[in-house]
């Protein structure tokens, strides 16, 4: 079994306050959900809308009637959109914050740690799946033979295949959590004291039993032997965090006896997991541009100190997180491919401003997605000739409703 992880916080609304609530086609609503729950009698979210929820506690939509999405219900993790990571340059003094997570998702480690005096590493993601920080590096070079290592991203969900044998293709991003890169040979880890300071390590698995049919929280039945499978998960989580990259310092030594506030080239911080959604509804129906997101956040470049060297260590991508879906009905017969997402987000870029370059941060992993319907496949639509592995990444899980939510 495993523990849970920003667990959602339940307030209960009274049953009288339950209005329905309407994205238009021309807006984009931040919402923070607070306490975690919001209860309504319809939820609508047109084609060109898009409802981000946000907040430290999970997210809970207790819907009466129909939630129709045809724009995007996002509770993604943040990150570093553009690809830079470092938000003040020759300001050893400065912390770099890791970037929040969605509801109830774990924040980034934190870039530059220590602001008194060279950073050993870059900081973790404080949580279960979450990244490590990547090594700072020390010599009396240039730059760009003082590179440290990158930030590991975070981890929640089994790793997804790789659909390209090349594991650092763009058509893998977000499918498998992956370590941080190494830096520079010619300089050494601040820790160990060795040549090339070492990227952070991907986030330690969150399903450690062995069987892979129970990677799920609830409860699922198995046609075949009619038996009722328990998920391994005590509970719905959000993802985690990756972590932030490390410093390159310019030193014979470490610790650097020649610190100074505007000294040493910081990593990013890390990018925030995806956040948990958990949505309940008589009937959920997703439309031709309707999307679910729980992705992860991008991890970010470090400091450049010359164009797009990146001198310091890029940081991890944050995890996916966790949807579930509970209702009479899902229909998803109207829906596109890829409709519901849980992806990890790509890792900080390295040397050179590239994904394979020296302290490049690792991409974070999937979370996962869940159906909970009452009479499996019965209960949700599907466009003709495809299957849930075409709408949903990860594949969505099909599980038995929880009276408990």
């Amino acid at each position: 079994m495993v523990a849970s992880l920003s667990i959602l916080c339940l307030a209960f609304l009274p049953q009288s306050s339950a209005p329905s609530l309407t994205i238009g086609a021309s807006q984009s609503v931040d919402f923070p959900v607070g306490s975690g729950v919001l209860e309504l009698q319809d939820l609508t979210v047109e084609a060109g809308a898009r409802l981000r929820l946000s907040g430290d506690c999970g997210a809970q939509l207790r819907i009466k009637g129909t939630m129709r999405i045809d724009g995007v219900l996002d509770v993604s993790g943040t990150g570093f959109e553009s690809g830079f990571g470092v938000s003040t340059f020759n300001t050893t003094n400065l912390q770099e914050p890791g970037r929040a997570g969605g509801p109830g998702g774990s924040h980034g480690g934190i870039g530059n740690r220590v602001n008194f005096a060279s950073s050993a590493i870059g900081g973790s993601a404080g949580c279960t799946g979450g990244g490590a920080g990547g090594e700072s590096a020390y010599a009396p070079l240039p730059g760009s033979q003082r590179r440290p290592g990158g930030g590991g991203g975070g981890a929640f969900g089994p790793d997804l295949p790789l659909v390209n044998p090349d594991p650092f293709s763009p058509a893998n991003n977000g499918r498998a959590a992956r370590p941080g890169l190494d830096g520079a040979s010619s300089a050494l880890g601040a820790l160990s004291q060795l040549p090339i300071a070492r990227g952070g390590a991907r986030g330690a698995a969150v399903f450690v039993d062995s069987s892979p049919f129970n990677d799920f929280w609830g409860r699922k039945f198995d046609p075949i032997t009619s038996q009722i499978v328990i998920g391994e998960l005590l509970a719905p989580r959000a993802g985690s965090g990756g972590g932030a990259g490390g410093n390159s310092i310019q030193s014979n030594t470490f610790p650097n006896p020649s610190w100074t506030p505007f000294g040493d080239d910081k990593g990013a911080g890390g990018a925030g997991g995806g956040g948990l959604l958990i949505v309940t509804a008589q009937i959920v129906r997703i439309g031709a541009s309707g999307r679910i997101t729980a992705d992860g956040g991008r991890g970010g470049s470090g400091e450049n100190t010359n164009g797009l060297d990146c001198i310091g260590g890029g940081s991890g991508g944050g995890s996916g997180g966790m949807v579930i879906l509970q209702a009479r009905r899902i229909d998803l017969s109207q829906a596109s491919d890829g409709c519901l997402s849980a992806l990890g987000g790509d890792g900080g870029r390295g040397a050179a401003f590239v994904a394979t370059g020296q302290g490049a941060g690792g991409d974070g992993g999937p979370g996962l997605i869940q159906l909970q319907v009452s009479n499996g496949l019965a209960d949700v639509l599907l466009p003709p000739g495809k299957t849930l592995a075409d709408l949903s990444v990860p594949e969505a899980h099909v599980l038995l409703p929880d009276l408990n939510l």
